[in-house]
């Protein structure tokens, strides 16, 4: 399997303004711009650690610094982010979707918020869609 979390540069540290460490180790996957901060410059898709103020790691996931949720967490708290991660997660979502609908819609979403935390890849016949 291809890498998925090919990483070209160092991630991109974020912290949290507001007090939202509670919420992420709770499981919600999303942070709002305006709970960082500061929206460093970095291309979309960035990995990204996002810490508190006294610089211990939160979460980590993916960056896009123009979006009204720019990290949307894919680890919390001890959990590795790595390839493995991602592909059990794929796996078990493609998994479902065949138990489900037996191979035959063409269209549809193969993840979709839980299986990668915010993140979504739909396929429409022969080309797919992913939204970070």
């Amino acid at each position: 399997m291809p890498q998925l979390l090919q990483a070209r540069n160092p991630p991109v540290h974020l912290i949290l303004g507001k007090d939202r460490v509670k919420t992420l180790k709770s499981g919600h996957p999303w942070v709002y711009a305006e709970s960082l901060q500061s929206l460093p410059e970095a291309p979309a898709g960035s990995l990204a650690l996002v810490k508190t103020k006294e610089g211990d790691i939160i979460a980590k996931g993916l960056y896009d610094p123009r979006s009204k949720i720019p990290f949307r967490a894919l680890a919390v708290k001890e959990r590795r982010l790595d390839d493995a991660l991602i592909e059990a997660r794929l796996q078990r979502a493609l998994s479902l979707r065949q138990r489900l609908f037996h191979n035959t819609d063409t269209t549809g979403q193969l993840i979709a918020g839980s299986t990668l935390w915010g993140n979504m890849l739909a396929y429409y016949g022969h080309s797919n869609v992913i939204t970070l």
